[in-house]
């Protein structure tokens, strides 16, 4: 049994994957949805440090003046 799933990836291309057993496809999805929840935490990380940069500099540039 074959089963064919297709998409569209965050370039704009289409991607065709195909697999023969429905515990790949659970995998396959599952590892997806993992990269994209560690991509998310890892944006929020790195906006939480920008802005804790941010305050320290203007609070830098305000104690320089």
């Amino acid at each position: 049994m074959n089963i064919t799933i297709t998409y569209v990836n965050g370039n704009g291309k289409r991607v065709v994957k195909e697999f023969t057993h429905p515990m790949e496809v659970i995998g396959y999805i599952y590892r997806c949805w993992n990269a994209a929840r560690n991509a998310e935490s890892m944006y929020r990380i790195k906006e939480k440090l920008d802005r804790e940069w941010r305050e320290r500099i203007t609070e830098a540039e305000g104690g320089a003046e």
